[in-house]
């Protein structure tokens, strides 16, 4: 179903990601400084109504009525209790622990629930925020379901409207907040929330999950618990099912591109992901009625066109099921016996990554390790051939460790299992550090030929029921 008409308001400049990669640091002249900060201004929310701004954290803490619906300034208060390393100085909130040279420093401010003079099922917010390059903040929003629980973590976008997955009577927000290179951090300081009534449809996308040092503000649906298989005898009846027995929860991803609803809103604003390309469009998806999906086009000299999933790094221990479905237009150069990346999970900083999906010599084919700091543990496992033509859909399992012996990779293609247990031999990470998901095309400036193809799925999960959906 392609998005509600009323959610398709141009998106508000995103903060930048620190992962520029070799050659492309973000911009730090004085005339790119000054767009560091992002601020916005509300105009008088009811003639007359006469409220002025209150100083809490230089936010408006009194509230106006709006036609269907109400606006009012969040407190951005830092309690201690569900926060987690974030601290009100300078009248702005920022991260309490600074970023390493190896680790980027997560913050999570959690906003107390708020009860709206009447129900809603939407929300807009408009977060003002000084966001120095490297640095990023967003605010999720979530409501009480109609059963009294908790919807799931929604992301927003600044002045777009965020629909929920029911009427609510109340709303909470939480900012997540992510610091850059060199203790640089984002500074908070003012949040204004709406919320409306909507006939849209809900959205689809859930938030990447809060830092794993955040107070659980919601959980996961649990796995589904082990069952006993019961041989049954020819002809004997099936065994009868248990009375009023609760369904068992279907898993869910981590995270989702939910590209027809939301088309590049789940992913990170990465302009310097564009060597010689230009950004993927959202196109109607081939061979898929009703879908829509990312076109990829790379020309011939073109180097790289990549996207970031917005969700956390992969760190040491990590255990995540990849999947993505992917079109390749015919004249793809699948043949190339050069490098032509479609996803990596990229080290921190410059260099080849640990892990690498490519195409190459007619084959999808995993790849890594040339860049690893103790010298090269490059490998290539070839996991099907590459068909042009067709939507392809490959999931990947990635156990990331720095050890070999811990880190595990398995693949499948189209729901057949191709690769099993695979232990490169360098890890699936470097040595003390983290890694990031891209998606896109990255190749070799030497390939002549014009590369094109559609992304119309991506997932990410901690199981394979999650993605495989």
């Amino acid at each position: 179903m392609s998005r509600p008409a009323d959610l398709l308001e141009p998106l508000a400049p995103r903060p930048l990601s620190p992962h520029a990669g070799p050659g492309a640091t973000p911009p730090t002249a004085p005339e790119d400084r000054e767009r560091r900060r992002r601020t916005r201004r509300r105009a008088a929310l009811a003639a007359g109504a006469g409220a002025f701004l209150a100083a809490v954290v230089g936010l408006a803490a009194s509230a106006a009525a709006v036609p269907g619906g109400e606006t009012w300034g969040s407190e951005l208060a830092v309690s201690g209790g569900d926060d987690v390393n974030v601290s009100l100085v300078d009248g702005a909130v920022r991260l309490a622990t600074p970023s390493t040279a190896k680790a980027r420093s997560e913050g999570v401010m959690l906003l107390p629930p708020r009860r709206p003079a009447a129900p809603a099922n939407a929300v807009t917010t408009e977060l003002t925020a000084d966001l120095p390059p490297g640095t990023s903040a967003r605010v999720d929003v979530r409501g009480i379901l109609p059963d009294g629980s908790w919807s799931r973590w929604l992301p927003t976008k600044d002045d777009v409207r965020t629909v929920l997955p029911a009427t609510t009577t109340q709303v909470q927000a939480r900012v997540v907040m992510l610091g850059g290179s060199g203790s640089v951090s984002p500074a908070v300081e003012r949040l204004w929330m709406t919320t409306s009534t909507t006939s849209a449809a809900p959205a689809t996308g859930t938030a990447p999950a809060a830092p794993t040092t955040t107070a659980p503000a919601t959980t996961r649906p649990p796995a589904p618990p082990s069952t006993t298989v019961i041989p049954i005898r020819p002809g004997a009846p099936a065994p009868a099912a248990t009375p009023n027995a609760a369904p068992t929860p279907a898993a869910k991803p981590i995270w989702d591109a939910a590209i027809t609803a939301q088309g590049l809103g789940m992913f990170k604003d990465t302009p310097w992901n564009m060597v010689g390309a230009k950004t993927p469009t959202v196109v109607p998806a081939t061979d898929l009625a009703g879908r829509k999906a990312l076109k990829f086009t790379m020309p011939g000299g073109g180097k790289r066109s990549e996207i970031e999933p917005n969700v956390d790094n992969f760190t040491e221990g990590q255990d995540r099921y990849i999947r993505l479905s992917v079109r390749l237009a015919d004249g793809f150069p699948v043949d190339t016996d050069s490098w032509q990346l479609i996803t990596q999970f990229k080290n921190e900083g410059t260099g080849s990554p640990p892990l690498e999906l490519r195409i190459g010599n007619g084959n999808f084919v995993l790849s890594g390790g040339f860049g690893h700091p103790s010298g090269s543990k490059s490998f290539d496992k070839v996991i099907a051939p590459a068909a042009v033509g067709k939507v392809t859909t490959l999931v990947l399992h990635v156990k990331f460790s720095s050890t070999s012996s811990k880190s595990v990779v398995d693949a499948w293609v189209d729901g057949q299992q191709k690769v099993t247990g695979f232990r490169p031999p360098g890890g699936t990470l470097y040595p003390g550090d983290y890694s990031y998901w891209k998606l896109g095309l990255y190749r070799d400036t030497g390939i002549g030929k014009t590369s094109t193809y559609e992304l119309s799925d991506a997932k990410l999960g901690d199981s394979y029921a999650a993605v495989a959906g």
